[in-house]
């Protein structure tokens, strides 16, 4: 569940003094960014991806991964070791983070962290989903000191109904990395406080979709497993055909977007109208928001 990637070190110190951190990182005011630690549930890859930069834009010596979107994390307890900073990244469903992510995150105990919030949504509206990741970050423990809002590829996207393809572009990766490098510099100069990000209390109502799921088109599926080792709930199961549990689906479009022969689609009416209608309206493409 947690990788390591090193990278070279950095000669710009860095001072974290600031009430609500951890008292480890109080104590060395000269100290640098040395550890970065990424949290994420990102079914489909893109909130880890556009992470990875902005944890890459402050050029800390190492990155630590705590990857919460795999069923291995659903009924896991952690508690964070100390570390300089974290980045807490989450996609937005219908303009508020998964429930699932939800739960896997409130499993997280930290100590004052202070921590960058990452939300990704499929170019329609973040609403109440930044919010909301504040609120929970901050009561799992952690000091959140900046935020940013950018698009991902939406999870209903397809051929048909584009929606964000393609996203993030390379320039929404190259303001994701200048994002961290600017956070960087607010920490040197002490600034620990979080602006204003939107958002309203109390958040909206869950979207009301349909109990439904994707299904398998057998005659092209080659049993490759890829959408069984994809589903962050342990929805499909493989035997002599491919069976989805549709009260474990999240409908996050994991197993789709993984399956490298189109034999997982998504055919409930509903959301092909839902699809259709974003692909309508959300065509023109927005920008990143970023908020330190």
């Amino acid at each position: 569940m947690c990788g390591l990637i090193r990278r070279a070190t950095s000669d710009q110190p860095v001072r974290h003094e600031l009430a609500g951190t951890s008292p480890a990182v109080r104590a060395n005011l000269n100290m640098r960014i040395r550890t970065i630690r990424l949290i994420t549930f990102s079914p489909t890859g893109t909130t880890r991806r556009i992470a990875d930069e902005i944890a890459l834009g402050f050029q800390g010596e190492s990155i630590e991964r705590l990857d919460l979107t795999l069923p291995t994390a659903a009924s896991a307890s952690i508690s964070t070791t100390t570390t300089d900073m974290a980045i807490i990244g989450a996609p937005v469903y219908g303009g508020r983070l998964p429930v699932e992510a939800v739960r896997r995150f409130k499993a997280i105990n930290d100590k004052g962290t202070p921590a960058v919030l990452l939300v990704v949504y499929g170019n329609r509206a973040v609403e109440d989903a930044l919010l909301e990741l504040r609120d929970l970050a901050s009561s799992c423990g952690f000091k959140p000191i900046a935020a940013a809002a950018f698009i991902g590829e939406h999870s209903f996207s397809s051929d048909h109904t584009p929606i964000a393809p393609n996203r993030p572009y390379t320039d929404d990766l190259v303001q994701a990395f200048r994002f961290g490098t600017e956070v960087r510099r607010k920490m040197q100069r002490q600034e620990f406080d979080l602006p204003q990000i939107p958002g309203n209390i109390p958040y909206r109502d869950h979207a009301k979709l349909p109990q439904t799921s994707a299904i398998t088109i057998e005659s092209a599926c080659r049993k490759c497993r890829a959408c069984l080792t994809a589903c962050p709930t342990a929805a499909i199961s493989i035997r002599d055909v491919i069976e989805t549990n549709q009260k474990r689906c999240i409908l996050c479009c994991a197993c789709i977007k993984k399956c490298r022969h189109s034999a997982r689609i998504l055919p409930d009416a509903q959301i092909k109208q839902i699809a259709e209608r974003l692909s309508a309206t959300c065509r023109e493409p927005k920008a990143p928001q970023t908020f330190y």
